[in-house]
């Protein structure tokens, strides 16, 4: 009888997941074309399923999950930053503009994580010392 530990149904389960979320995403991408919501839902998407392979691959190395915890932080402050610049400057530029929030929530916040995300990974990678 094949026996697994907790540590490998985790991390069985964050690959089936991370796989799953790139099949939806270039499904979505077949479908969608040049909507620009669809572009961010989509890269979102990949971005979550690029976390899930990597914890599933390399998830049992303290290491590296510290590189993916200190990865995902920084891609959270640069998303929260974009998110209320992408907020608040269409309120302060435009101010008769009654749909100027919806630029930080749907645009700038999802787009400012997943550069912050790469930017994270580029950083981790190349400057941990760990």
């Amino acid at each position: 009888m094949l026996s697994m530990s907790m540590s490998s149904l985790r991390r069985f389960a964050a690959a089936a997941l991370g796989l799953a979320a790139i099949l939806l995403a270039v499904t979505s991408m077949v479908r969608a074309g040049s909507d620009v919501f669809a572009v961010m839902i989509q890269a979102l998407l990949l971005t979550g399923a690029a976390f899930l392979l990597w914890f599933a691959a390399l998830g049992n190395q303290s290491s590296e999950r510290t590189k993916l915890a200190r990865t995902l932080q920084i891609g959270a402050v640069v998303g929260g930053i974009a998110l209320v610049a992408g907020f608040f400057g269409p309120l302060l530029f435009s101010p008769g503009s009654n749909q100027g929030p919806l630029l930080g929530i749907f645009i700038t916040g999802p787009a400012g994580f997943v550069l912050g995300c790469i930017g994270g990974l580029v950083w981790t990678k190349l400057f941990s010392k760990s």
